[in-house]
């Protein structure tokens, strides 16, 4: 009655439930073993992640059919035991072959896989899909769920109908609250959100930092040249030519320290692999414009030496000789 008087709201598309939100780092798991190879005695089962799911959480959430079917009515409180898998919790314990119609214990009782369904990140986006089971809700409703519901606008619009079709069949429901998943997936990245923001500011410190040793160095060695540059001056060098050797030197140090960086930056990337989620911590076009900007900041930080020397006076400069 409730899923009919929700996605009976205009502008619902999808209605199911469950006891685990994803992405809220739920681990829940359970034993699992299978009829026809039963854990020697002794021994304890492997365990699995755990969920109790409608058949309309699977499509609420577009989890993909893999193979067999999601839950129905079939899976009521008087129906056979049931189940669905994961892809790869069917790699798993069933390699190379289907999980659909092997039967699996649950506790005194055997329980039929009905269909097998893609992989999720159940605790967070950077945690790896594992092997998960699914049990249909349908089959021992709770007294405290989750709803999943799919909606074709605004999600925080469709609170008021939503509680209105939920009380109208119980009056007595209570929400405790409603969040869309784009929120909750936001909170599960906060932490890593935080920590890549904290190294964007170390890296243009680093950058930064750089540019005023480079800077410096090159400050310097013009300050030692001067009369060497004085005297190129003085035997016809132009002064574009002046700019373009200092510069030149400059690029020199700055390529060294690129190649150099970019060697320990692509050691050291592995330990970001765990920070990331849909990104390769090894992307070319990341690292291509790296160099770039680190290039560009080596040339700027050398233009005003560059400037400075081509400003030399050649006359006071061999006065002094």
């Amino acid at each position: 009655q409730a899923f009919a008087a929700v996605k009976a709201v205009p502008g619902v598309e999808e209605v199911g439930v469950a006891v685990v939100v994803p992405l809220t780092g739920n681990n829940w798991t359970a034993p699992f073993e299978r009829v026809d190879q039963p854990v020697k005695p002794g021994e304890r089962p492997p365990e699995v992640g755990w969920q109790a799911a409608s058949g309309g959480y699977f499509k609420t959430l577009r989890i993909p059919l893999v193979a067999g079917r999601f839950f129905d009515e079939r899976e009521g409180p008087k129906g056979p035991p049931a189940a669905i898998v994961s892809e790869a919790l069917q790699r798993r314990f069933f390699p190379g072959q289907s999980a659909v119609g092997k039967l699996i214990k649950l506790g005194p009782e055997a329980a039929e896989i009905v269909g097998v369904v893609g992989d999720v990140r159940r605790a967070g986006l950077g945690d790896e899909p594992r092997a998960d089971l699914y049990l249909p809700f349908e089959h021992g409703p709770g007294n405290e769920i989750h709803f999943f519901i799919r909606t074709a606008g605004d999600p925080g619009s469709f609170a008021a109908p939503i509680r209105a079709a939920l009380r109208g069949v119980e009056p007595n429901t209570v929400l405790e609250g409603i969040r869309s998943m784009e929120d909750i997936a936001s909170e599960s990245v906060r932490v890593t959100r935080l920590v890549l923001w904290l190294l964007g500011v170390f890296a243009l410190v680093a950058l930064a930092l750089a540019a005023v040793g480079i800077y410096g160095v090159m400050s310097y060695l013009v300050r030692q040249r001067t009369r060497e540059i004085g005297t190129r001056l003085a035997l016809g060098a132009g002064r574009l030519d002046i700019v373009r050797m200092v510069m030149w030197q400059g690029a020199v140090i700055a390529g060294v320290g690129t190649v150099v960086g970019l060697g320990i930056g692509l050691a050291a990337a592995r330990a970001l692999r765990s920070l990331l989620f849909g990104v390769s911590s090894v992307d070319p076009v990341v690292l291509i414009g790296a160099v770039i900007v680190l290039g560009l900041t080596a040339l700027a930080a050398c233009y005003v030496p560059a400037r400075r020397a081509a400003a030399v006076d050649p006359a006071r400069t061999l006065a002094e000789l």
